[in-house]
């Protein structure tokens, strides 16, 4: 009999403590995460965006944060030491779109995560001229005028020239991946070249440059002589 006993509360302490484990689980619910404002960004610019807040009645920290940026790539995760508002972070889109981005805060070991969402607008950035560059040379030689640009995205926005050697609002070199173009100027003088840089996502820049042609002193090619009248 006392055997029987001792078993049954055996079992019952058991059940006890399975109820108490089960009951602190579920009390130890998961941390809740405001989402922060949907927020604005130029590509190719770094800026810091707020990622929100939480809070954490139960659980113990440090908690981790996980920020995936909707653009194929995700910060490391990072820690924070007490609930509330989470530490800002620098991020640079690439190129213009609407991207959704997570924010997960889980307690300590990664368990009981919970996620919210907002959405980055970035704005397209127009490409820059840096530098443009020409040859002087005599008139009735090809000079060549070359563009040196750039563009926030970089890669991901490949750039377009145009050239408008007569300087008449006309590009008669249409858009082109090369950024250099010749003409060939048949007369002396400073020509006034146009050129414009588009990156595709309806960004552009125009520059000017003076091309000097100078002048040539005539050449004699040949000499034909004349044969006088005998009398």
């Amino acid at each position: 009999m006392k055997s029987h006993s001792s078993a049954k509360y055996s079992i019952s302490l058991f059940t006890l403590i399975a109820i108490l484990f089960m009951t602190a689980a579920s009390a130890n619910a998961a941390p809740a995460v405001t989402a922060p404002a949907n927020a604005t960004a130029d590509e190719g610019v770094s800026r810091s965006f707020s990622l929100g807040s939480f809070a954490d009645a139960i659980g113990v920290g440090p908690w981790e944060v996980t920020v995936d940026w909707g653009d194929g790539t995700i910060l490391p995760p990072f820690e924070e030491t007490a609930p509330g508002t989470l530490t800002a972070q620098p991020h640079t889109f690439a190129d213009n779109n609407t991207y959704t981005v997570n924010v997960t805060v889980a307690e300590a070991g990664g368990i009981n995560p919970d996620t919210v969402t907002f959405d980055v607008t970035v704005a397209n950035a127009n490409p820059a001229i840096t530098a443009v560059s020409s040859t002087t040379v005599g008139e009735g030689t090809a000079s060549t005028v070359t563009v040196i640009a750039s563009d926030p995205a970089g890669a991901a926005d490949p750039l377009l020239y145009e050239f408008d050697f007569d300087n008449d609002g006309t590009y008669e070199v249409t858009p082109q991946p090369s950024p250099s173009a010749t003409r060939t100027f048949a007369d002396d003088g400073a020509y006034t070249v146009n050129m414009r840089v588009t990156d595709g996502d309806g960004g552009s820049f125009t520059g000017s440059t003076i091309v000097t042609v100078t002048n040539e002193n005539p050449a004699i090619t040949a000499v034909t002589p004349t044969t006088a009248a005998t009398r």
